[in-house]
């Protein structure tokens, strides 16, 4: 009689040990094949890195062998530009060149240099104190102030102030005060007694630049006939 079921019959030893070399051997060759892709993939990274380095040092040598084309340029004075059109850029050295060329003297140069001249010359200082002696007056129809004046060189000098100069500063006429009085217009007067007081403090300055006329007799007071200060002799407002 026969069985419908055959019988199990187990591997022997020698056919498991065959099957798992066979395993081991794929897995060898799935190895060995993605090593050698992973390799492939890396020369390949190098030769392009290397290619780039080379045209970039390429590129690099040929800017080095051209030309400067701004080297026309490579002395020109640096120009700034501001947004805002009233504000302007002076250099150190413009503004020095300036200042000398105001050509200002010490007190005792200039009132020494008057016996070297045969008629009144003019020469500008730059006094460090001034002092108003006996106030702000007037002669006739024209202003008339004593300055006492001093630096480092000359302990004082006594000084005249030209009628012009006092009419820049204080921006009236005897006339128009004598008016003001006169009509008792309390509103002129008191912007006339204003301007007369900015005036005098104006002499409280360090700052201030002299145009004093020098005679060349030393009994001629000397006449102060112009008054600014350093900023606007050098043309900076």
């Amino acid at each position: 009689s026969c069985s419908i079921f055959e019988p199990h019959i187990e591997p022997s030893s020698s056919n498991s040990k065959q099957i798992q070399n066979e395993q081991q051997k794929k897995q060898q060759e799935k190895y060995s094949d993605d090593f050698q892709a992973l390799k492939n993939n890396t020369e390949q990274g190098n030769v392009s890195s290397s290619q780039h380095s080379s045209t970039t040092s390429n590129q690099k040598t040929e800017d080095s062998s051209k030309p400067l084309l701004n080297v026309k340029n490579a002395n020109k004075e640096a120009s700034l530009v501001l947004p805002d059109a009233t504000l302007r850029v002076i250099p150190h050295v413009k503004t020095m060149e300036q200042c000398h060329s105001l050509n200002i003297l010490s007190i005792r140069e200039a009132y020494c240099q008057r016996r070297f001249h045969l008629i009144a010359y003019r020469a500008r200082v730059q006094p460090v104190m001034c002092k108003l002696l006996a106030g702000l007056q007037f002669i006739g129809q024209n202003w008339t102030a004593s300055l006492r004046i001093s630096d480092e060189s000359w302990e004082s000098l006594d000084c005249l102030i030209d009628n012009t100069a006092i009419h820049d500063l204080i921006g009236f006429t005897p006339q128009d005060a004598q008016q003001a009085m006169t009509s008792n217009d309390l509103v002129r007067i008191t912007y006339y007694k204003r301007r007369a007081q900015a005036m005098i403090e104006t002499f409280n300055r360090l700052d201030l630049v002299l145009t004093v006329e020098f005679s060349s007799s030393p009994n001629v007071i000397p006449l102060i006939v112009n008054i600014t200060n350093l900023a606007a002799a050098l043309t900076l407002c």
